[in-house]
């Protein structure tokens, strides 16, 4: 009697039991399957008579329980069993643990071909320790999500859930999103490292009719793969399985599963209990796969899956017969009508009266029928549907459709179109409900932020005129101090130099002065009572004081805009003076210019004031560098426009000129 142990980590592990029960059978061997009852604190195999030579497969389901199979390891290894079969790489690596001291073979299935895991065992291969059966779900992973664009019409979004921590599933991940992309599918992966969390995420996915929900071969969406079926046909789109028995048990739409692991397991088996070394036995991998299509599954999401797919399948689950509304009539109206014909034709045998009466009976009988089979087949769920649809349209889109309840054609497209169009209605609701959440969200976002900036700008208009305030200050109080005490030594200073006849002082003490009152005027803040006045007495007399060479400059001033009784607000003026000051000196002093134009005008509400000259012009890149030279008309106006609400703009061109304007709000002070 020979003992094999079995580890059936999950339970997409136990159709491979069987299948390597079946082929034990078929090598000749007398199989006996024992499965291990919940109570592993001491198992053992019953006291049963077994016939000589007989296999018996010591079966542990562990269920994703990491404990209950160490349990079974440890059973398996007191029992001293011939062989130990560990299904999926969770058994393998807990019996390659818990039997490092044990000489019993190992037999391995459902392990995915991993570089690091290949090389480990295959040195466990060549001492004798391992062998077994490789999974090639990563060879095929490509070639199962292909299958979604074999139907018409054919999905354009995936979603699927996969563990990361699985190296194996992340692999597989990796491998779909590269087909996903060659596809054409947008494909949409969801972390999770239990079953709750696939429940919540399968359970929260927005699902819409062109979505497809698809099984990895990972053992956590394993557990889920009901709940995704359900979900899939709740929502009325198509869900792609990893195994067979998914068609059937999860209304599955296709199935792609390889063939032939059972049948090399028990191949090995056979040649370890025959004394062969494991060494001579090698790790190989299935060679066969089978294609299984759910065309009744097809049938309900109306999709229509391709010739090419269909002559590919080995399995085919059919579509369940159904009957035309007309068909049933013609059948009923044949069978009336032959029952007529027949007493028509027996009439010589029967008396007039007695015929009619015969023949009125059964066109009672078959008015009784007809009305019947119209109320069972039409009538009730035509009524049923309209009231189904009367609530869902008044909003209670909850409200349940039977699905599939008669078996008639027009009757099943009417239910899936009107389920089709509650759960559109369902999913529309929610986005709009979510889209009014959000923008409520959003219009109190604007509302705080409106409001924030409001009350920032009130602040920074305060702030600004705090910040003219002290620089005019700042300006005026200087200016004084030059005119007080600096101006007053130099005049001391020449004095004393004409005094002592130095003419060398005298004359260095003059250059001081000019500079001095230069500096002084620069800083001065005019007292604009007038502006219009200010403005012409500044261009027409002031400055041709300064810079003598302003007679070579033909003047073209055009102030009118300020010849009026209203008075501006003092900030606008004072920039309007420091504006046409500075752009009028440094036409004088850098443009070599023959003609200067000053202009201002008013227009809707804005104030708008324009030196322009044909000088030589500057490169608009320079000014950046002026600034850092210490020449800051440019950055001043700038930064006072900006504080007003207002523009400055430049425009220069090399031997073209320069044209400087401001545009400023117009405020009045009446």
């Amino acid at each position: 009697m020979y003992i094999v142990g079995v580890i059936s980590f999950i339970e997409d592990t136990i159709d491979e039991v069987r299948k390597i029960e079946d082929e034990l059978n078929k090598l000749g061997f007398a199989v006996h399957l024992e499965q291990m009852g919940f109570n592993l604190e001491s198992p053992e195999i019953g006291d049963f008579y077994y016939e000589e030579g007989a296999i018996i497969l010591w079966l542990c389901r562990c269920f994703g329980d990491i404990e209950r199979c160490k349990k079974a390891i440890s059973a398996y290894i007191e029992n001293d069993v011939n062989i130990i079969v560990a299904m999926t790489r969770q058994a393998l690596e807990l019996t390659l643990n818990d039997s490092e001291n044990s000489d019993i073979p190992i037999i391995f299935t459902h392990v995915t071909r991993e570089p690091e895991v290949e090389i480990k065992l295959n040195q466990l291969h060549t001492i004798g320790k391992v062998t077994g059966v490789w999974d090639i779900w990563l060879e095929i992973a490509e070639e199962r999500l292909a299958l979604i664009s074999e139907v018409v019409p054919p999905p354009t979004t995936v979603h699927a859930v996969y563990n990361p921590d699985l190296p194996a599933v992340n692999a597989e991940a990796m491998i779909l999103r590269k087909a996903a992309q060659n596809l054409n599918l947008e494909l949409f992966l969801y972390e999770v490292r239990s079953l709750r969390e696939a429940k919540l995420v399968i359970n929260n996915l927005k699902i819409s009719q062109d979505h497809v929900i698809f099984r990895l071969a990972d053992s956590t969406a394993s557990q889920a793969a009901s709940f995704m079926g359900a979900i899939a046909h709740e929502q009325n789109i198509p869900y792609i399985g990893l195994s067979i028995d998914e068609l059937e048990r999860c209304d599955s739409l296709f199935a792609l599963e390889t063939e032939g692991t059972g049948i090399l397991v028990a191949s090995m088996i056979e040649r370890i209990l025959k004394g062969e070394d494991l060494t001579t036995v090698p790790i190989t991998e299935p060679s066969n796969k089978i294609l299984a299509v759910n065309l009744q599954a097809a049938k309900e999401l109306g999709l229509i899956v391709s010739p090419a797919v269909l002559s590919r399948a080995q399995i085919k689950v059919p579509a369940q017969e159904s009957t035309r509304l007309w068909g049933q009539f013609i059948r009923v109206l044949f069978i009336y009508l032959v029952i007529v014909s027949l007493f028509v034709l027996l009439a010589d045998k029967f008396t007039l009266p007695y015929l009619i009466g015969l023949i009125g009976g059964i066109t009672v009988i078959f008015t009784f029928w007809m009305w019947t089979l119209l109320k069972s087949s039409i009538f009730v769920p035509i009524r049923a549907l309209a009231i189904a649809a009367e609530k869902i349209g008044s909003g209670e889109l909850n409200t349940p459709i039977n699905e599939l309840l008669y078996n008639y054609d027009e009757i099943d497209t009417l239910t899936r179109s009107l389920h089709r169009m509650k759960n559109n209605l369902l999913k529309s609701y929610a986005e709009q409900d979510q889209l009014n959440r959000n923008l409520k969200l959003r219009v109190d976002e604007l509302t705080k932020a409106d409001k924030a900036l409001r009350e920032a700008q009130a602040e920074l208009e305060l702030a600004n005129i705090r910040i003219i305030e002290a620089d005019n200050n700042s300006r005026f109080s200087l200016t004084t101090y030059i005119h007080d005490e600096i101006l007053g030594l130099l005049d001391e200073l020449s004095i004393t130099a004409s005094d002592y006849k130095k003419t060398d002082i005298i004359f260095i003490s003059h250059e001081l002065e000019k500079k001095v009152r230069r500096l002084r005027y620069d800083l001065s803040v005019p007292i604009l009572k007038d502006i219009g006045i200010e403005l012409r007495r500044l261009i027409q007399e002031t400055l041709p004081q300064i810079y003598p060479d302003t007679k070579n400059v033909h003047l073209s001033l055009d102030l009118s805009a300020f010849d009026n009784s209203i008075e501006l607000e003092p900030g606008v003026g004072f920039l309007a003076y420091r504006f046409i000051r500075g752009a009028v000196s440094n036409v004088y002093r850098h443009a070599k210019a023959s003609k200067i134009n000053v202009k201002a005008t008013i227009k809707d509400e804005m104030i708008i004031i324009k030196v322009a000259d044909d000088g030589q012009g500057f490169r608009l890149s320079e000014i950046d560098q002026y600034v850092k030279n210490g020449h800051y008309f440019f950055h001043d106006i700038q930064i006072r426009a900006m504080q007003l609400k207002g523009t400055f703009k430049i425009n220069s061109r090399i031997e073209k000129g320069t044209s400087l304007e401001i545009e400023i709000p117009l405020k009045r002070k009446i």
